[in-house]
């Protein structure tokens, strides 16, 4: 495995070739040098003179390569509590004086153990309870399939029911029909007898008068006939017409719908997380507002003394 110096030279640049690796640093300019930079650097009249040593990525050294963005030549070397802000010297004498200044390694420090124990927090307590919640959501994910397909078999259950039901209403509405039916053809059975007995009296009573007509004439031929009968059946009896009601339908569609019965209906309920869940919640509040800092010490404009977010 790579160590941390060797992965720093890979990939911050040498600040004065602008091409190779950078392996050393001057702590006195706070510029990155490859290993021909750094001999002409030790070299020149001007810096010859410079602090140079190995590149390493500790964040505690590399703090003291930051530059303030309003004063170029001068390092950060404090931290601004009120304006939350890393600030050098020139910064604290004019617009900083009497503000609560920290020294900025005191305030990384700070920062960075505020970020470990946000880190604990989300590990312990909240993603532990997340994963909890999840197991719980899946659960009651399978709990209301669960309760609709029940609630299906129950719907089903009834409509069979129902319809069992209504199956039961038509026969009884069939039968009552052909009862009705039944009645009528037993009068009309009345009054086809009552006319086929008048027929026959008809009938016998021309064959009698054709069998007279036909027959030779003889003393009884002059006796009377009595056909005062014929006075009756001349008296056409009533005709009767039988006729079924139509069948009428009931608006049972809308009768069913308003009397099928409950549908069902999603009711929620919710439920407030406990008191150590909140305890952690408020810890989290307070600690969140001083994570933002941690940008801030490092954002610098200035290429002098820059800090790679990689490194963070």
């Amino acid at each position: 495995m790579a160590s941390a110096s060797a992965f720093a030279q890979h990939y911050v640049e040498c600040d004065n070739c602008e091409k190779n690796s950078a392996q050393f640093v001057c702590k006195t300019c706070s510029g990155h040098l490859c290993e021909e930079c750094k001999i002409d650097h030790e070299n020149r009249k001007l810096t010859k003179n410079h602090e140079i040593t190995a590149f390493k990525t500790d964040k505690e050294e590399l703090l003291g390569l930051l530059h303030c963005s309003e004063h170029n030549t001068k390092k950060l070397e404090c931290f601004c509590g009120p304006c939350k802000k890393p600030v050098c010297t020139d910064c604290i004498v004019s617009s900083h004086n009497g503000h609560k200044i920290k020294t900025l390694l005191t305030a990384y420090e700070e920062i960075r153990d505020s970020l470990k124990r946000t880190i604990e927090v989300i590990e312990c307590t909240f993603l532990p309870k997340y994963c909890e919640l999840l197991r719980s959501e899946d659960q009651k994910d399978l709990e209301l399939r669960n309760q609709a397909n029940k609630i299906e078999k129950e719907i089903k259950t009834y409509t069979q029911n129902v319809v069992g039901r209504v199956m039961e209403i038509s026969k009884h509405a069939i039968e009552k029909l052909r009862m009705e039916e039944e009645n009528g053809r037993q009068e009309l059975q009345k009054s086809k007898t009552e006319l086929s007995e008048r027929m026959n009296i008809l009938q016998q009573t021309r064959d009698m008068l054709s069998a007279t007509l036909e027959a030779k004439p003889d003393i009884s031929y002059f006796k009377p006939v009595d056909v005062s009968f014929l006075t009756e059946i001349n008296a056409l009896p009533i005709q009767t017409y039988y006729q079924l009601d139509k069948f009428k339908p009931g608006d049972i569609g809308q009768m069913i719908k308003d009397n099928f019965g409950i549908f069902a209906k999603l009711r929620s309920s919710r439920t407030l997380c406990d008191r150590s869940e909140r305890r952690s919640s408020e810890r989290w509040d307070s600690q969140a507002s001083s994570n933002s800092l941690m940008k801030k010490i490092f954002a610098s404009p200035n290429r002098k003394g820059r800090f790679d977010d990689r490194y963070n």
